[in-house]
């Protein structure tokens, strides 16, 4: 479990609507999923406090090894008749049958984790699902099921319309990774700037950063739980990708090209040597499938010239700093390596986060500042320049942002070259109201605030802002 000196950190949104959905007056049946270490578990059994449930977590074993895992538990939680008669039955519908009995008296949830796992050796579990749940809302019973998994495109097919269970859901929620200001309550006590240095790296999938200290420094983490051989989080995405694929080092390859900046197609195919133009769509849709990278296309030409990201701070982190620097960490180089392969570059790394960052506020918290919500949340490029954020809010105005992760205070000539940008973009529109927002890591110039004190659509964010 994911806690923070004994609190459950975020996801009050999630938790909500959870409860509300089996609250309401008729059985549930939820889909829950998102990528590995994101707290799917930990959510459903923080939503499920107080309620009767039976939580099961599948493992990639036989069908016949599942199912009897699954009576186990659930003799632990149901009347002693009922658990006589699951030793003497086998079959998804039986095991069913008796979870119907022991709900007719009192309200049960059911919650299927790592459910692609059962339909590996059983594809047809979907189809007997069905055909159960069709009898349960005909009976009016009050049986939950929530299913819950981290391969997200076989969760999200599910719901399609060729699969069994389509139509059926009354919840359908992908678990996100924690917004910034939730995630870096992991690191309280520490100033907002190092706050954002946490994120930046750990990131907002909670495992990650639920196991820094934050009596420590960033470094000290990093060093503890990161660089040093054996720490738990020193072959982390290595395992991740071995629980899921084969071959795992041409994808390992392509995260590390894209972590290193080659976000285009050819530059990534260049950078895997020994990888065809037609195989590479293969191991980037997979990547995208387990929710680890995302396909990007600039707001004013959309459709075109798309770019790959690490979706994950952490993920972005590991690869472009651990993974090439292996064999010195496995000789026992953490200080050095640090030194002289991380710190150098850490404002690097953190210049393309920052941009991260303000888009995941602006998703989040844009309300604060517009006092509606944007509609449309991106980024522009050509090839004479890019605009690090740019989009449309509910009202169709428009906005458009730089992020300057520097060391000095950033002053007028920053607004000029945004404004010079918004007037050569294809995506503007020129009737409609524009934002101008700059986020700094270092504040602004005395000048530049004079300005936005008498310009409401000038918008100048800190980190302390931010958090």
């Amino acid at each position: 479990m994911w806690w923070n000196v004994l609190k459950f950190i975020g996801r009050k949104q999630e938790i909500e609507l959870i409860k509300e959905d089996l609250e309401a007056d008729r059985a549930s049946l939820q889909v829950i999923y998102g990528r590995r270490r994101i707290g799917k578990t930990e959510l459903i059994l923080n939503a499920l406090t107080n309620r009767r449930s039976i939580y099961f977590q599948a493992e990639a074993v036989t069908d016949r090894v599942n199912q009897q895992d699954f009576k186990n538990v659930i003799k632990k939680s149901i009347k002693p008749d009922h658990g006589a008669l699951l030793d003497s039955i086998q079959g998804w519908e039986n095991i069913f049958e008796i979870l119907r009995r022991e709900s007719r008296g009192e309200e049960l949830t059911v919650v299927l984790d790592e459910f692609p796992y059962l339909c590996q050796n059983e594809p047809g579990l979907p189809s007997i699902l069905q055909k159960i749940w069709d009898e349960i809302q005909r009976n009016e019973e009050s049986l939950n099921l929530i299913l819950c998994g981290s391969l997200v495109s076989f969760m999200e097919s599910l719901l399609n319309e060729k699969n069994a269970l389509y139509g059926r859901q009354s919840l359908q929620l992908k678990v996100e990774p924690l917004p910034v200001r939730d995630a870096v309550q992991f690191f309280e006590g520490w100033s907002a700037t190092k706050q954002l240095y946490g994120y930046g790296v750990f990131g907002g999938v909670p495992y990650y950063p639920s196991l820094c200290d934050s009596d420590k420094s960033l470094k000290e983490n990093l060093c503890s739980l990161v660089l040093k051989k054996g720490a738990v989080l020193y072959e982390e995405p290595l395992r991740l990708l071995d629980a899921e694929l084969n071959n795992v080092n041409r994808y390992s390859s392509a995260l590390r090209a894209i972590a290193a900046g080659q976000t285009r197609w050819g530059d990534i195919l260049n950078r895997i040597a020994d990888v065809e133009s037609g195989q590479l769509g293969h191991y980037l849709g997979r990547l995208e499938e387990l929710d680890l990278i995302c396909r990007v296309q600039s707001l004013h030409k959309k459709g075109k010239n798309k770019r790959y990201y690490l979706k994950d701070p952490f993920f972005r982190f590991w690869f472009r700093f651990i993974a090439p620097n292996m064999s010195a960490l496995q000789g026992g180089a953490i200080k050095e390596t640090y030194r002289d392969a991380i710190a150098p570059h850490l404002d690097d790394h953190m210049g393309w986060e920052f941009e991260r960052i303000a888009q995941n506020w602006l998703k989040y918290y844009g309300t604060e500042i517009f006092g509606t919500a944007p509609k449309e949340l991106g980024q522009i490029w050509t090839g004479d320049y890019d605009i690090d954020i740019a989009g449309r809010l509910l009202n169709g105005e428009e906005f458009y942002g730089e992020c300057k992760w520097w060391s000095s205070s950033v002053g007028k000539n920053v607004l000029t070259d945004l404004e010079d940008k918004i007037v050569e973009t294809a995506y503007s529109k020129e009737t409609v109201r524009k934002h101008r927002l700059i986020f700094s890591k270092t504040g602004f110039t005395e000048e530049l605030i004079k300005i936005q004190k008498s310009d409401p659509t000038l918008h100048l964010l800190e980190p302390e802002d931010l958090v």
